[in-house]
Order: structure tokens, then C-alpha cells, then sequence
């Protein structure tokens, strides 16, 4: 299947962009659609491609140029391109991220390209990609994309940025300005450095590169609970997608290979043991989040088992690398069963109406977890072994 996509894929940039678009009337007029290409790049082209968020430059431009091309056939081109464009961050937000990533190649290309065929100014969603560019540049977080109406499309140019090493997130003054910007900001953009974390591990990525990922993960957590003090959304609102559609985040995992979502896991019980003692504390008091360490545990034990099937799937020409990545998924699971054991011998006693939430979540993937769970539901006079058992 892989070659198959990879010779269509191949096939497809060499044939005129048109083919990518049709039109349909709506209303009195006729506009351009390409939901056809949308289903491919979302179940097809994102999952064969080894970049993290991003599939490759050459069908990116040929995307956007068409784009172009076939939006000079109607009397306002320009309102053409924003509309595909908008509607790029709900159907196939990954093209949108593409376009990020390669920017700095395709800004040249189609700027010249809309100057050439038309009069108007550059469409209005093009030309918001041009700024957050160019602000991703300079790095003034403080003014970084000042539309807070999509915020993952700032984090990614941030994210990108950072990594061709225009400017890196170092600590100081940069991670402190981080803090000025909104909740939703923080959360997308650990987001994508937990893309980054699982790729590395995935490619079998140098250790120096993983720690450096992952520190950063650490960083925009501390970062995020020191701005939320107890309320708000926090970090682990990323692994409550499933259950909460209706949030601004469900567009993030449309952004991920499959691969790469099945792997978010791995990244989270590789930052849990990387937080202060404090922070996990204010963690397991907080809603939800002993529901999604267990659930996210119940994943990473069931990820272990398919790692041989996942990994060669990720990188087949790559044979050796679900070895390595079991050993690192193993040790993982062994931190992770000692953090929840831990935590549920010292977590107050929950409330018998989350009991059947915490089993069902755990799975029954790992009985010793089950037996935990059963324990911190036990009165304290069933709890206490001293008591002399009354026989008569």
C-alpha cells in the first residue's frame, strides 16, 4: 500500500493542478472545491509521510499553485483562494501546516505567481500567512500572530521555526514572554514539540536531540500550570480528545499521522517523570487527570504489545528500530505503573460514583493496576488487618 500511495503520489504532482479542484454552485454562483484531494491527504498522504505535522514540499506547492491558477477563472479570485484556504483549517488542516513548515520556499514562488496573474492585493489568508512568517522570524512573541482566532496556527509557525534553528526556545527571556500568550496557545504548541518527541523516537533520532525535544515539553508545562494556578485548561487536555469534541483542540489530531497519535503515550510518561514533585502533586489533585494517566497507561501497554506492527509500519525500511523502541516502551511502562501505584496509595480516597470511570479506564491490560484501584475503594475498617475478625 505504501508504494502504491507513493507512485500515485508521484504521479499526481506531475499532472496540471487543475485536477486537484472542481466546482460546484452555490447559490447563484460557482465556486472551487477539492474535497476529493482533502480525503486522500488525510487518510493516505499524512500517513506514509515521514515528516512530523507536514506532508511534502513538492505536493504542498503544487497544491497552493493550482490553487491559484484555478481561482483565476472567477471574477474574485481572491476570495476563492480564502475560501479553500479557510476551509483548509477544519477538512485538511495538515495542508495548512505544510504550508507553514515550507514558507520560506513558497512565499517567493507564489507571491510572484498572484502578482503576475492579477491586479489585487494577496489574498487576505495568504497574506496572514506572510505575516505570522515573518513575525516567526523576528520571534516577538509578544505580537506573535495577533489573530487568537486559530491559535494552533501560530504554535506550528513557532514550532517549525524553531526547528531550522531560526530561533530556538531557550530559557530566558523567550520562554518568559511564552508566558504572555493565551492557554490555548501554550496547549497547541506543546502539541507539536510532543510530535517532535514521538518522532524522534520513531526515527531513532540521537539521545541529544530526544532530551532536547523533551526539555522543552517540560518547560512549556512548568510554564503552563505557573499561568494557570488551579484553574483553567491544563496540559493533559491533549489526551481528552477522544471524549471532548467540541473543543478548539480536536484539529491537532488531525494534523498527526496515525502513527504518531498512537504514540502520544510514549510521550506523555516520557515527560511525567521529568516534572517537579510539586507539579505532580497539584496534578493528581486536579479533575480528570488520575482518569487520563490510567487510560493513557492502558494505551501505552497496549501500544507496547503492537510496537512490532506500529513501528515497521512508521519506518519500514528501518527493521531494527521496534526493538529499541520496545526496550524504551517497556521501561516506560515500569515508571508508569510506579507513578500510578504511587499515586494511588497517597491520592485521597476517591468517591465511590468514579469507581467503575477509574476500571474502565484502566483496562485489563495490567491487573496489579486493577488490584490498586479495588484497594483505594476498600472501607477503612475492611483496610485495617489488625482488627480482630468477628466470627460469631
Amino acid at each position: 500500500r505504501l508504494q502504491e500511495v507513493q507512485m500515485f503520489t508521484r504521479i499526481l504532482v506531475q499532472l496540471p493542478a487543475s485536477v486537484l479542484f472542481q466546482t460546484r454552485r452555490e447559490g447563484a454562483s460557482w465556486v472551487i472545491h477539492c474535497s476529493t484531494f482533502f480525503d486522500f491527504v488525510n487518510v493516505e498522504l499524512k500517513n506514509i509521510s515521514s515528516l512530523t505535522c507536514a506532508i511534502p514540499y513538492d505536493v504542498t506547492a503544487h497544491f497552493l499553485r493550482g490553487l491559484i491558477n484555478c481561482s483565476m477563472d472567477y471574477e474574485k479570485p481572491a476570495e476563492q483562494v480564502n475560501s479553500i484556504l479557510m476551509s483548509c483549517q477544519h477538512k485538511c488542516p495538515i495542508l495548512l501546516s505544510s504550508a507553514m513548515k515550507w514558507w520560506p520556499l513558497l512565499q517567493s514562488v507564489l507571491c510572484s505567481q498572484w502578482q503576475m496573474q492579477s491586479n489585487d492585493a494577496v489574498p487576505k489568508e495568504m497574506q496572514k500567512l506572510m505575516d505570522c512568517q515573518q513575525i516567526a522570524r523576528s520571534f516577538h512573541v509578544s505580537e506573535y500572530f495577533p489573530s487568537d482566532d486559530c491559535p494552533w496556527l501560530s504554535a506550528a509557525f513557532l514550532s517549525f521555526s524553531s526547528q531550522r534553528q531560526i530561533n530556538r526556545l531557550e530559557q530566558g527571556h523567550e520562554m518568559q514572554e511564552l508566558g504572555n500568550k493565551s492557554q490555548q496557545f501554550l496547549v497547541c504548541l506543546l502539541f507539536f514539540y510532543m510530535m517532535d518527541l514521538s518522532s524522534c523516537q520513531l526515527q531513532a533520532k540521537e539521545a541529544k536531540v530526544f532530551s532536547e525535544v523533551l526539555m522543552k515539553c517540560v518547560e512549556i508545562i512548568h510554564l503552563m500550570e505557573q499561568k494557570r494556578k488551579g484553574s483553567g485548561e491544563s496540559w493533559f487536555i491533549l489526551f481528552e480528545l477522544e471524549e471532548k469534541q467540541q473543543t478548539p483542540y480536536q484539529v491537532l489530531h488531525k494534523l498527526g499521522s496515525s502513527v504518531l497519535i498512537r504514540m502520544l503515550p510514549f510521550a506523555f510518561y516520557s515527560v511525567l517523570p521529568k516534572l517537579d514533585k510539586s507539579l505532580c502533586d497539584e496534578l493528581l489533585a486536579a479533575p480528570n487527570f488520575l482518569i487520563v494517566a490510567l487510560k493513557t497507561y492502558a494505551s501505552l501497554v497496549q501500544l507496547f504489545l503492537d510496537s512490532q506492527e506500529i513501528l515497521t509500519e512508521a519506518s519500514p525500511s528501518v527493521p531494527q528500530q521496534p526493538k529499541v523502541a520496545q526496550a524504551d516502551t517497556l521501561e516506560l511502562i515500569t515508571q508508569g505503573r510506579r507513578f500510578l501505584l504511587h499515586a494511588l496509595s497517597k491520592c485521597p480516597k476517591p468517591r465511590y460514583s468514579s469507581k467503575s470511570q477509574l476500571l474502565e479506564a484502566c483496562g485489563d491490560l495490567d491487573p496489579e493496576i486493577r488490584a490498586a484501584i479495588v484497594h483505594c475503594f476498600q472501607p477503612d475498617n475492611e483496610d485495617d488487618l489488625a482488627t480482630e475478625p468477628q466470627l460469631f
